[in-house]
């Protein structure tokens, strides 16, 4: 990174007559040329083109905006730094694309397989997009995604179509020829898109039925909307209009868990519709002299809590049935700052039916608990900068563990609970049955903390049987061929050494394994331990390459779309799909080559029994 992306330094002599060609000319409103330099018109310059330019605060921060004034303060004359007009300007951003083109397909020359990401996205534009996300382990033993693609669908999400299209980045970058692993979620013109693309490239390239991944946070969440809808018939609604249906007050009242936690949702609701009610609950911290904390989640120290700790920040939260764990996220919240909820609608009188009882908070504090596991492995399943593939296993039998425990606890005292969580119970064992490719037992296998261990552990001879002939039969394909080297006859020597070779493969499994699988630590360890391990297993390395390699999640492929939508809004609506699609590519781009901002989540941590 140069110095020109570091932070915006100023020169000492702020009272040095300002050049008359320099940039208070360009800048000014008016004619007049201020002589010397003054930091406080400066900033009100600055001040200036945030506001009008609807900005945000953080833009000062923004690195490439401080080397465009690096790069300025250095400029010869005003004619070097005359800013371009809104018709230049796309063409300076593809000419920037090019540039990073040309990198990527360098970059991806020596990589012999990768692992994709695929969802499908319809802008606010109603313009179809397919998002591609490229994932692989370098050799230096880092993790790596990148976006290769948004590209515009021709006609409606059917499988055919996202092939096609699939089809065409792969040949764009020239990757058509090189093996690959697709992780998507589990709708059925994904699976209709994997077929055909094995049509297209051929099994060599991608065999649909061993290298289709369903994507485990979205199996997850089916799981959790389950519970929600079937097991307590209390799904989260599309808005807030519909929650304020007169028609949804047959859904209140004391009872079932799934009538309590709506009759949340719908005090939430009604105290937000209002300025004048939020301004009372706002207020009621101040009367108590309420204080932010977090939320004890009740976990050991070691594991990770991070991804589902709650810092409070008094606004209550609403859930959604478009994303993932938001109804944990509500009751969390809600548990926090109860009093003031209470409180607020207890000084309303045609509000007061939607007061939760120390009953119903103690239900939905089951609820959340209910809920919680979902909400911990979600976030730690998708990671990008560590292996996910290999937590797959660990991650169903945690889920059921804790369902099963659930569902043992409280059949006497909340049987509406524990029979919701045998329905999420059920949808898991569904899904957990099918993981039965080598993928599954070759990612496991490859972690050092695992091996074949962890089936021992859990009393699974079968499934850990079935787990060694397939990674033995993937290890195949990879192990070095049997070579005789001629060694000399010594007749002094008490014992002559055979020809032969020692299986990489069986020396691993035989090592010591890292560490206590039932420990939580750093998930990146796993490549701490390749990276760090002889040299001598060089096609053992190459198969945990391409195995831990593989992506768990296609959350990253949603994430494109996250950024996407920033781009879009009523003053760039004639904003095209090409000129979205290459300024997405360039800000994905700019973040992996490290131009932008450092993103890492290689410290969370999974609990692995």
């Amino acid at each position: 990174m140069t110095n020109a992306l570091g932070p915006l330094e100023y020169k000492s002599q702020l009272d040095t007559p300002f050049p008359s060609q320099g940039l208070d000319r360009f800048l000014a409103p008016t004619p007049l040329v201020p002589q010397r330099f003054d930091q406080q018109l400066f900033r009100d310059k600055l001040a200036l083109f945030i506001t009008t330019a609807s900005l945000p605060y953080t833009i000062a921060e923004n690195p490439h905006f401080q080397a465009v004034l690096n790069m300025a303060q250095i400029a010869p004359s005003l004619a070097h730094v005359k800013l371009p007009s809104d018709s230049t300007i796309p063409i300076n951003i593809l000419r920037v694309y090019r540039g990073y083109e040309d990198r990527i397909r360098k970059l991806f020359v020596d990589i012999p397989s990768f692992s994709y990401t695929v969802d499908a996205w319809t802008s606010e534009w109603r313009v179809p997009f397919l998002g591609i996300t490229a994932h692989w382990i370098d050799e230096s033993w880092k993790q790596n995604s990148i976006v290769l693609g948004l590209e515009l669908l021709e006609g409606s999400h059917t499988g055919v179509n996202m092939a096609a299209a699939f089809i065409r980045v792969l040949e764009h970058w020239n990757l058509q020829e090189k093996p690959f692993f697709l992780t998507a979620d589990n709708a059925s013109n994904m699976k209709t898109m994997a077929t055909e693309l094995e049509l297209e490239l051929g099994s060599d390239v991608f065999d649909s039925k061993e290298n289709r991944i369903p994507c485990i946070a979205h199996i997850i969440n089916l799981a959790a909307q389950d519970i929600l809808r079937d097991g307590l018939k209390a799904e989260a609604r599309d808005s807030e209009e519909d929650m304020l249906d007169d028609r949804g007050d047959n859904m209140i009242g004391s009872g079932s868990a799934g009538k309590i936690l709506q009759k949340l949702r719908k005090g939430i609701v009604t105290i937000r519709a209002s300025p004048q009610r939020l301004k009372k609950y706002r207020d009621s911290f101040k009367e108590k002299n309420h204080v932010d904390r977090m939320i004890d989640n009740e976990y050991t120290e070691g594991e990770s809590s991070q991804p589902v700790r709650i810092i409070e920040s008094r606004e209550l939260i609403l859930d959604i049935p478009t994303r993932w764990n938001s109804t944990y996220y509500m009751i969390a919240r809600a548990l926090v700052v109860k009093q003031a909820y209470n409180r607020t609608l207890r000084g309303i009188p045609e509000l007061q039916k939607f007061e939760l009882t120390d009953d119903e908070w103690q239900c939905l504090q089951k609820i959340s608990e209910l809920l919680f596991e979902f909400a911990r492995l979600t976030p730690l399943i998708s990671g990008e900068s560590y292996p996910t593939m290999n937590l797959v296993i660990t991650a169903y039998n945690r889920l059921l563990n804790v369902l099963e425990a659930h569902i043992e606890a409280w059949n006497d005292n909340w049987p509406e609970l524990s029979a919701a969580a045998k329905v999420g119970w059920v949808k898991l064992q569904g899904y957990y049955c099918k993981a039965t490719g080598h993928v599954y037992a070759v990612a496991t296998a490859m972690d050092p903390r695992l091996k074949y261990e962890w089936w021992e552990a859990e009393n699974w001879d079968e499934y850990r049987s079935e787990a060694i002939e397939l990674v033995n039969t993937t290890w195949d394909k990879y192990k070095p061929a049997f070579v005789p080297v001629q060694q000399a006859y010594d007749p002094d020597a008490l014992i002559q050494r055979r020809p032969g070779r020692a299986d990489q493969l069986a020396r691993y499994i035989n090592a010591y394994t890292l560490d206590d699988p039932t420990s939580g630590h750093s998930n990146t360890i796993v490549l701490d331990y390749w990276h760090g391990e002889v040299n001598d297993w060089p096609q053992l390395k190459a198969m945990a390459r391409t195995y831990l390699a593989i992506a768990a999640s296609s959350a990253s492929s949603e994430q494109v779309f996250s950024r996407a939508k920033h781009f879009l809004s009523p003053e760039r609506n004639r904003l095209g799909s090409e000129k979205l699609r290459t300024r997405v590519l360039v800000d994905s781009w700019s973040r992996f080559f490290g131009e932008n901002e450092k993103i890492s989540d290689g410290s969370r941590t999974m609990r692995l029994s």
